[in-house]
């Protein structure tokens, strides 16, 4: 149950991080304001500020590879699902924020931008698998499931991007299985 919340409270968090950015892109279009720069910084900010967050989700995760936990995996998928267009728009506000550092000046932060953005974006991506990964864990400790190709498949799918969705849902489709 842990689980599940923690996974819908990040997938909440993740949208509410984006805000700043888009609110920059909007005043970006619309003024010359020399407020942009706040709220990007405000963006960057409130992505790592859910990475603490990521650490509790994996704290609980880690727990419940010990205990009874109620099944996440159709949760899992419904959230990834729903995350779609948080991971297009943080795509396009990436490629945005690199487009906006081609200044020769500010060619040295590009790096940077691009580990950072990467980082958190595969940081989230996995932080919600977790659940996922601790009640499989859980149940392959106990002999319930058995390890077959679509197990495999799906674990592996569920560490690479835009994969881990299809991870899910094979994951789900196992479950049903098993």
């Amino acid at each position: 149950m842990k689980n599940k919340i923690a996974l819908i409270l990040e997938a909440i968090f993740m949208y509410l991080a984006q805000a700043p950015y888009l609110v920059a892109l909007i005043l970006l279009l619309f003024t010359d304001s020399e407020i942009i720069g706040g709220f990007l910084l405000a963006g960057l900010i409130a992505n790592l500020a859910i990475l603490p967050f990521s650490f509790v989700a994996l704290v609980f995760a880690i727990l419940g590879i010990f205990k009874e936990e109620k099944n996440p995996i159709k949760t899992t998928m419904v959230v990834k699902l729903i995350l779609i267009p948080w991971y297009i728009i943080n795509f396009i506000l990436g490629v945005l924020l690199v487009t906006a550092m081609l200044n020769p000046f500010l060619y040295l932060g590009i790096p940077f931008v691009i580990f950072i953005m990467v980082f958190t974006t595969y940081i989230f991506m996995i932080t919600t698998n977790l659940g996922n990964y601790s009640y499989m864990i859980h149940k392959l400790i106990r002999r319930e499931w058995k390890i077959n190709k679509l197990l495999v498949v799906s674990i592996i799918f569920s560490f690479i991007f835009c994969l881990d969705i299809l991870g899910a849902i094979l994951l789900n489709g196992f479950d049903n299985r098993a």
